[in-house]
């Protein structure tokens, strides 16, 4: 193809991508909210949810997804600077740049409070007029408008910024050092998301093991511990496999992190590690708990296994998306140098 043929392909201009991130981030909450509802209120429930049940949920979905949807739309612009799927033109910069970079930074700690205080507020009204059940339409709906509208003004808010910053990082990328691993993995990988996983986990862990006491005289089974252990560890390991690799191939480009040679695990690969990741968590927690003489717990103790159980999955699913993610663009990277190299 060529270079007219490319650019006639691009999308000229960082509003037309502002605009796409609206839309999936529509489609996003179209399908998760649904989702988690059926989770919480069918698979581990009855169908209804009672007033304190659905103050619960949404007390972790609202601010939960009014701040990862930002957050991950700021990563799939970048991602899309990168593919060449827009441009921007001179003049559409009208701001200077600034010196965030990381996307959890961009967005700040302000979804999570104004999270918190909608739903509160929610609460409040639900004390006043409503004592429940509730059926799955109205729990969706009080969840799904709330979260669009928030998520949708700190895209608003937060992405024609940090395109101009990115933009501005990237043409400067080759005067930028790395950042320091350890530093960078803890503070824009791991460390955003562990304290989330914990208290989504928190809830998830109330939910079952509140279901299984109850169907057990009041303790959970050491069997329903061992395998929720293991559905905690794969679901949650893929989850951040996938939100590490796509920021650290945008971080890759700014030279914010350093090229590796070799080319990363191939994707059903990886898929495979992660219910092998699945199946041995489940055969530990079951072998340690009979060895120890453990046939029941209540649920303080099952709930502490399954919040340790999501904090180590969490910072290993980071781990493995930084290395997959970090080898599989210095391939494309690579590749592409010794193209132009060639030329």
């Amino acid at each position: 193809m060529n270079n007219k043929g490319k650019k006639e392909k691009e999308i000229a201009g960082a509003k037309k991508s502002l605009i796409g991130q609206y839309i999936l981030n529509l489609i996003g909450l179209l399908i998760t909210t649904p989702l988690f509802v059926y989770i919480v209120f069918v698979t581990l429930g009855d169908g209804a949810g009672s007033r304190g049940a659905v103050q619960v949920f949404l007390l972790i979905y609202i601010p939960f997804f009014t701040l990862i949807q930002p957050v991950g739309a700021i990563v799939n612009v970048h991602r899309d600077f990168l593919r060449g799927r827009w441009v921007m033109k001179e003049g559409e910069a009208i701001t200077e740049p600034d010196s965030i970079i990381n996307p959890w930074r961009r967005v700040g700690p302000w979804p999570l409070i104004l999270g918190i205080a909608t739903v509160a507020a929610i609460s409040l009204a639900l004390q006043l007029v409503s004592t429940g059940p509730f059926n799955r339409l109205n729990i969706n709906l009080l969840a799904f408008i709330p979260t669009l509208i928030l998520s949708t003004i700190f895209i608003w808010r937060s992405l024609p910024p940090d395109q101009v910053s990115f933009v501005s990082a990237f043409n400067g990328s080759r005067a930028r050092r790395p950042e320091p691993f350890l530093r960078y993995f803890l503070f824009e990988h791991a460390g955003p998301w562990v304290p989330l996983q914990a208290i989504i986990n928190i809830g998830f862990a109330l939910r079952v093991f509140g279901r299984e006491a109850l169907n057990a005289g009041g303790n959970v089974p050491a069997i329903s511990v061992a395998v929720d252990a293991g559905f905690t560890t794969g679901i949650i390991i893929f989850f951040m496999w996938l939100s590490s690799q796509g920021q650290v191939r945008s971080d890759l480009h700014l030279g914010r992190v350093s090229r590796t040679e070799g080319k990363g695990a191939a994707v059903p690969l990886m898929l495979g590690l992660f219910v092998v990741l699945s199946i041995t968590v489940i055969v530990m927690v079951g072998v340690a708990l009979t060895v120890a003489g453990i046939e029941s717990m209540t649920i303080f103790p099952a709930t502490v296994i399954k919040i340790a159980i999501a904090i180590t999955a969490t910072v290993a699913g980071c781990w493995l998306g930084f290395w997959w993610g970090r080898r599989r663009e210095s391939t494309i990277l690579l590749s592409i140098d010794r193209q132009s190299e060639g030329k």
